[in-house]
């Protein structure tokens, strides 16, 4: 269970509040510059000037082991100077120290082949179209099954690839995992509906998100 208490975040977040349980998808909608991204940064534990309590499972936020967090930017940032695969392998390498190089290979080819990606495996991002960035960045924040998958500017960009390749993965971390998952955009009603997902939505209003009851 995701809970966050009494958020508030400078003068764009204004004492939020929200509870959410094991494999549910929420939509956050707001224009530009209203606290989506600073909401996601502060539960990622890279935003910490905000009031109020962020925990998961009721650990506190702030001390969440790392694998249990994805979280897919607005825009791309992959590291310019390695490889697709070394991108990926550095996120593995880095969140289960204990498996070998040879281990961490082979889970990333599965994956990138899972994607008929398998060809991008040593090209640099300068070398990816933007779709391809867009969906090397979901692969990388979705290959651990985190507890918790933060999307910024959700869905946007991915309208080439698709649809089962997004929906199938999505659909398999939400029922054996019971991953939250959360989703930022400004409107995001058309993209969820084409990727036959179940959400609740809250639509931001003066410093605060309120739930859209049909």
């Amino acid at each position: 269970m995701l809970e966050l208490k009494n958020i508030s975040i400078m003068d764009r977040v204004l004492d939020f509040s929200l509870t959410v349980g094991r494999g549910e998808i929420i939509e956050l909608q707001a224009p530009s510059a209203c606290g989506k991204t600073l909401l996601f940064s502060s539960m990622l534990g890279l935003y910490e000037d905000y009031l109020g309590t962020i925990s998961i499972k009721g650990q506190d936020g702030k001390k969440l082991a790392q694998k249990k967090l994805g979280f897919i930017f607005e825009f791309p940032n992959l590291i310019s100077n390695m490889s697709i695969r070394e991108n990926l392998s550095l996120v593995i390498h880095h969140l289960f120290p204990e498996l070998s190089d040879n281990k961490i290979t082979d889970w990333v080819y599965e994956e990138l082949d899972s994607y008929q990606l398998i060809v991008l495996c040593d090209k640099r991002p300068a070398q990816l179209t933007p779709g391809q960035l867009r969906l090397i960045c979901f692969i990388r924040a979705t290959m651990t099954n985190p507890e918790l998958l933060l999307w910024d500017n959700a869905l946007a960009g991915y309208a080439d690839w698709p649809r089962t390749l997004i929906q199938d993965k999505l659909q398999n971390i939400l029922q054996q995992n019971g991953t939250i998952i959360l989703f930022s955009n400004r409107d995001l009603r058309r993209e969820c509906q084409h990727y036959q997902l179940q959400t609740k939505l809250y639509n931001w209003q003066a410093g605060n998100w309120n739930e859209e009851r049909s």
